[in-house]
Parts: C-alpha cells; sequence; structure tokens
C-alpha cells in the first residue's frame, strides 16, 4: 500500500514538471540545426529568458543547444551616405587701423597747415565658407572637400557648427594637400570630425592667413545611419482589466500579458477618429507593487482624406512584465471614453541545437534544470558568424500538447521538481520508518 502510494505521489509531480512539449521535424542527419521559437514557447515558458527550455533525444537524453537574439543573426547594417552641400562664402577680414599717426606740417607766407593722417592696414581677406545642413540630418562624421589653387601647399582648415549662428563649437580640423608630379597625384581631401554633429550650420575656414589663394569648391557630407530596424515578428494582445481616474483628471487603463513575452514593441490603438494626446507607460509584477516608468510617447490618430493615420509603434528595450499601465493626462490631450487596446510585439529567437542520438527530436517547457544544456554558440560552431548559422538547415516547431497549468498561472516560476521528488521520498521515507517502528512497538506490547 505504501508502496503504491508513494508510486502514485511521483506520477503526480513527474506529470507536472512540464508545461508542454513540442516536436522538430528536423530531416536527415545533420549534426546541427536551427529553430525559431514560435509564440506558444514563449506562452509556456516559466522563465523571462526562456532557461527552462530542454531538448531530448527519442532515448530522452538531453541535448546541448545555445539560444540567439534576433539580433545576432541579423546584425544592424550601417551604410554610408554621402550628400554634397551649397557653399556660401563669406569674406571674414577688413582694414584696420594700426595706431600710427603721420602729422605732415606745412607753412607758408600767409598761412601754415597742418595735415594729420591715420595709417590703415589692409590685411588679406580671408574666406570663411558656410553651409545650412537642414533642420535634420543624420549625424555628420566626416566632410570630402575639393578645392582651387595652394598646389602643393599644406591648407590647415578648422570646421565648426552652430544651431543659430552665433554661438559656434569647433568640431574638427584636418590637413588638405594635393599634388601632382609624374602623372601621381597625392590627395588629403577628407575632414574627419572628433564630435559628430546634429547642429543645423557648419563652418570651414582656413586656419592661416596666408592661404589666401585657397578657394574650396565642392563639399560633401558623409553620414552613417543604420538600416531600417526589423519588424516584430510576433504579436500578442494585452487582457484589459479596469479603468480608473482620479481627481486631478489622471486616467490610469490596466492591462495584463497573459505570459512572459520580452515586448520590444508597444502598439497601442487609439478608439477614436482626430485624436491627438500623449501617454505615460509604467509596468510592475505584482498587483501591491509600487508601478515603475517606462516610457513616455506621443499619440495619434487623424483622419486625412478618408484614411488614418497613426503613430508608429513605439519601441523599447526588451521588458517582460505581467502588468501595464497607460496612463493618460486630461491637461494634455487625455482620452475619450472608450478605451484603447494595447499589444505587445517582439523579436523571436532562434535556438542552434546539436541533432546528437536517433530522432524524434523534441523540446520541451516547464524544467528548471534547462539551463545546464543551455551554452555559448561558440561550443557548438567554432568562430561562428551569422552566415555560418544561417546555412543551417532548418526544424521547425510542432505543439504535441499544452497543459492548462500555463494558461491558469503563467507568472509561476518553475518549481525545482527534482528537489520535490527528493524532499517527497525523504518524507515518505520518514512515515514509513515511523510506520514500521509503530508496527514492531505494537507486536511488542501484544506479547
Amino acid at each position: 500500500m505504501k508502496v503504491l502510494i508513494f508510486f502514485i505521489l511521483s506520477t503526480f509531480v513527474a506529470a507536472n514538471t512540464l508545461a508542454a512539449s513540442f516536436s522538430f521535424d528536423a530531416a536527415g542527419s545533420e549534426p546541427l540545426y536551427q529553430t525559431t521559437l514560435t509564440k506558444e514557447v514563449y506562452q509556456a515558458s516559466h522563465s523571462d529568458d526562456l532557461q527552462d527550455i530542454t531538448i531530448h533525444n527519442v532515448a530522452g537524453e538531453k541535448l546541448p543547444y545555445a539560444l540567439l537574439p534576433y539580433e545576432v543573426l541579423h546584425p544592424a547594417q550601417i551604410v554610408e551616405e554621402s550628400k554634397p552641400l551649397v557653399i556660401f562664402p563669406m569674406l571674414e577680414s577688413a582694414p584696420i587701423p594700426t595706431g600710427d599717426i603721420n602729422i605732415h606740417l606745412e607753412q607758408r607766407t600767409d598761412k601754415t597747415t597742418i595735415d594729420v593722417a591715420t595709417n590703415h592696414e589692409q590685411l588679406p581677406q580671408k574666406t570663411a565658407y558656410l553651409f545650412d545642413l537642414g533642420k535634420e540630418h543624420p549625424t555628420l562624421k566626416r566632410l570630402t572637400v575639393d578645392w582651387q589653387g595652394a598646389e602643393g601647399k599644406l591648407i590647415a582648415v578648422e570646421v565648426f557648427s552652430s544651431n543659430n549662428l552665433k554661438d559656434w563649437s569647433n568640431i574638427g580640423q584636418s590637413v588638405l594637400f594635393r599634388s601632382t608630379s609624374a602623372s601621381q597625384t597625392i590627395l588629403q581631401n577628407t575632414i574627419e570630425l572628433y564630435a559628430f554633429t546634429q547642429d543645423r550650420y557648419l563652418q570651414i575656414r582656413p586656419a592661416e592667413m596666408s592661404d589666401v589663394d585657397f578657394k574650396l569648391t565642392a563639399v560633401s557630407t558623409e553620414y552613417s545611419k543604420m538600416q531600417n530596424s526589423p519588424l516584430p515578428q510576433l504579436w500578442q494582445s494585452l487582457i484589459l482589466l479596469n479603468r480608473t481616474q482620479t481627481s486631478n483628471g489622471i486616467i490610469n487603463i490596466d492591462f495584463e500579458s497573459p505570459a512572459r513575452y520580452p515586448a520590444s514593441y508597444l502598439r497601442i490603438n487609439l478608439p477614436q477618429q482626430n485624436t491627438i494626446t500623449s501617454v505615460q507607460v509604467l509596468t510592475r509584477n505584482q498587483s501591491d507593487a509600487p508601478w515603475v516608468m517606462l516610457v513616455n510617447a506621443p499619440l495619434y490618430r487623424l483622419n486625412k482624406q478618408g484614411r488614418d493615420t497613426v503613430n508608429p509603434d513605439i519601441k523599447l528595450n526588451p521588458k517582460v512584465a505581467r502588468y501595464w499601465r497607460l496612463q493618460f493626462n486630461q491637461n494634455y490631450g487625455g482620452i475619450g471614453s472608450e478605451n484603447p487596446s494595447l499589444s505587445v510585439g517582439w523579436l523571436a529567437k532562434t535556438v542552434v541545437w546539436n541533432a546528437r542520438g536517433k530522432a524524434p527530436y523534441t523540446l520541451q517547457i516547464g524544467e528548471s534544470s534547462g539551463a545546464e544544456n543551455a551554452i555559448s554558440i561558440s561550443n557548438l560552431i567554432p568562430d561562428y558568424r551569422p552566415k555560418k548559422i544561417a546555412a543551417l538547415p532548418t526544424a521547425n516547431l510542432n505543439l504535441i500538447n499544452n497543459t492548462t497549468e500555463i494558461a491558469q498561472n503563467p507568472w509561476i516560476s518553475a518549481p525545482d521538481y527534482k528537489r520535490w521528488l527528493l524532499w517527497t521520498g525523504l518524507a515518505l521515507g520518514v512515515l514509513l520508518l515511523a510506520a514500521m517502528a509503530y508496527s514492531l512497538l505494537k507486536t511488542e506490547r501484544s506479547k
């Protein structure tokens, strides 16, 4: 009877160690596969960082794997762009007095005249060059120039930036040089900026007055900018909980996430057309914990010629949170009587795993010991590169089962069921010994 009780308890505990199981459709006998995780994997996980994943072969052996963020496999590309600028020359110098005074005295029989003259020195006129980059432009990092004159001479130049044409900051300097001899040319025509800038106005000027034969004829700016960020692959609508309003006009609309989704984007759908407002987004993980400010963003939904124009999705650093609050202030646009909807989006991770042993292979969620098989990608692929991973064969996931536990308690951390089994076995062992001792004592008394 005691053995039966122990077996039932062990079976019950073991049956609840997993929240979900998936099968791989891996075909062939390759040593490594790549698999993009589905939304169901995130939904079943009890860990913020998916550390309760295990992968098994048909014999039940745990297989090593590496979890890779989307950005590792799809690194952002830096694009260099060049744009010519319109040159506005400015003459800076003018005649100035030297401070010397010449007095000329002339005496005649009938009168005496005195001429007083101040000497002026005509300084060489120095030309500076002004540029208007526009109100908005990418961060400026380098200039490429062309000029006339000063052949074979070193030309020292300085670069200044300003937003108001009054206050100028030195953001770079360089020495330009061009010389041709025997059909070979030495050319140094770039100005590297040591302080990248987004200021509107730019000024280039020779550093020495002797460079009077120097004349800029062409200037191009070189920008570095990232390619467009990838759009989120997975979206999940959050559950509306309640709406409250304070006496000072603050409206709080609360939502709950059904699982530990790593939100990188927020999409707030405003219910009414021609709404212009701003929102504060706050989060917390416990219902009695204080709210933490996450982001403040403008929102709008405008109808023009029968078409809705809405604000772009709000980009975040990945954030896992159970409770989300949209806070509107009636003094800054507020929100109407209808409630907006809130969705979170994220870029799915990819798991690269070792197909050791025989198929079928399974991915299971819910075991707290999964981290022991999560290893660095460099241990699976030495000297790995995104191209190497992209060349791996793909294995897709198919859901086998999903218990109701995850739906009821998505925010309960994965328990350490092995420890539970050990403590349960110990407790049952103690009970068994106590029962045996009681049985022996009862037998002794009966004698």
